[in-house]
């Protein structure tokens, strides 16, 4: 394989580093990372590079699983060159993100990057050149020291990949020495935490998340985005009832469940009362998996059951790929990204994706009620109404439809005064179409006319007291001005 010569552009926005980490090696981390490496770089003609990072130096993998033909440089190498370049300087007073901007300049990252895969935008950075010499250097290479002398060097180093590429997977070595910290606390915006069955994986997990989240909110040059992804590999004994347990625990045989111990670490970690990762692994859990010498990406096997490599990883990627907490339902990412969509095509002129964006906030409060996360339901559908009143009007099928779910909402919230008022809006407008379609004749029509008018001057007038936002076609010339015109002059 050539050397890569780097020519990426950078991209628009910043990709995501992400970093994975397992309390101890062996589990299949590094056979996951590499298989979704190839996943997220997608097929011919894939347009969102991804990067690989082997920075596991005691005993990196990722090259056994592409078919490289040389013993290139890699992220030893680089950091060698980085602790060269960094001696003898005189930096004392200056700021760190400049010093580590200019090491990394001269330095040049790029060379040490090589493309794996012609087929699609798939590159990586090895551990490093595996010769006589490897030991001995990876030993010499402090990395306490590396960071004293430029704090902002790492942060810098993961900016800088983010530029060019949507994705950077790290493979992290174990344990808790320098080089793990590094991995999981001072590079990444996304930490993996892959764990087979075993409670010391669990603690172990549980503990570096509590580190790492606890660095990045009482360091001030930290205060970067951390969101973290349990990542479940099942064991060799794979039977329903093992999986149940091994998840769910039996506080009876003082056997630990995954679900419960993250729910409760990632809650305290985020501030996130009653968080919930059932619709989470209800998908993702991860085959039996070994990391093995000569055992490429095995993603263009066909199909697969519901636990099959490529189906759990593919489904994972929905969460990872998109930013989506794990935290949130499979059932809400679609629409909370058809939201993001509609948004960003508001903002950039195009106003009949309004529309779209208030089915979509409907669709989204339905199944945050489903789900009993009322407070997130409410802002979804009364956001979604305000639209379709001033899209469609209060007697449009569609608003009335959103209304009686708001109404239902606020009763299930025992605000029976706001349901019942937004209840009896519906059954008025109700009562006026059925009065249109029994309207004959001109007087008919005056008389549909004039009750119309009338209801939205009550509809206005709770809204000043204080009531649900429904506008007043003939109060907000945004919301209908030429209609209240014409309807007013039938009246008189």
């Amino acid at each position: 394989m050539e050397r890569f010569r780097f020519s990426l552009p950078p991209l628009s926005t910043p990709g995501e580093v992400s970093s994975f980490y397992s309390h101890q090696d062996g589990c299949g981390r590094s056979m996951a990372l590499a298989n979704l490496a190839a996943l997220l770089a997608g097929g011919q003609r894939a347009a969102s590079p991804v990067l690989m990072v082997d920075w596991n130096l005691e005993a990196p993998r990722l090259h056994q699983y592409f078919p490289l033909q040389d013993e290139g440089p890699g992220v030893l190498e680089l950091f060698e060159a980085c602790r060269t370049a960094l001696q003898g300087r005189q930096d004392a007073g200056r700021d760190s993100v400049v010093v580590a901007r200019e090491v990394l300049e001269a330095v040049g990252w790029e060379q040490y990057v090589c493309r794996v895969d012609e087929s699609r935008p798939l590159y990586l950075m090895r551990a490093g050149r595996q010769d006589a010499s490897y030991a001995r250097r990876l030993a010499d290479l402090r990395w306490e020291v590396l960071f004293n002398a430029c704090p902002a060097l790492f942060r810098c180093f993961a900016a800088g990949l983010s530029r060019h590429f949507r994705h950077v997977l790290v493979d992290s070595c174990s344990g808790r020495a320098d080089m793990a910290g590094i991995c999981t606390t001072l590079l990444p915006t996304r930490l993996v935490l892959a764990f087979p069955p075993g409670r010391q994986h669990l603690d172990g997990l549980t503990a570096l998340l509590q580190r790492a989240t606890t660095y990045r909110r009482s360091h001030e040059d930290e205060q970067r985005p951390l969101l973290a992804y349990p990542l479940p590999i099942r064991g060799g004994r794979d039977d329903a009832g093992q999986r149940a347990l091994w998840r769910r625990g039996d506080p009876a045989r003082a056997v630990p469940g995954y679900q419960p111990l993250f729910e409760q670490a990632l809650g305290e970690a985020y501030g996130i009362a009653g968080l919930s990762l059932e619709s989470y692994f209800d998908e993702v859990q991860l085959p039996p998996l070994r990391d093995a010498s000569g055992s490429g990406p095995a993603l263009n096997a066909a199909g697969g059951d519901h636990f099959s490599l490529v189906r759990a990883l593919g489904v994972f990627r929905e969460w990872l790929g998109g930013g989506h907490a794990p935290w949130q339902s499979r059932a809400e990412i679609p629409l909370q990204e058809a939201i993001a969509a509609a948004r960003l095509g508001m903002q950039e002129g195009g106003t009949t994706l309004g529309l779209p964006l208030a089915h979509s906030l409907e669709r989204l409060g339905g199944v945050y009620c489903l789900e009993n996360r009322l407070w997130q339901a409410l802002q979804c559908l009364q956001e979604s109404r305000t639209l379709l009143l001033r899209l469609l009007g209060a007697e449009h099928p569609d608003t009335q439809r959103c209304t009686r779910s708001l109404a239902a909402l606020l009763q299930r919230q025992g605000r029976a005064d706001e349901a019942h008022r937004l209840q009896d809006a519906v059954a008025a407008w109700s009562a006026i179409r059925d009065e249109g379609l029994r309207s004959e004749g001109e007087e008919g029509e005056r008389r549909h006319c004039v009750l119309k008018v009338q209801q939205e001057r009550r509809d206005y007038h709770l809204n000043c007291l204080g009531g649900p936002a429904v506008p007043w076609a003939g109060a907000l010339p945004e919301a209908g001005l030429l209609e209240a015109s014409a309807l007013h002059a039938k009246v008189g």
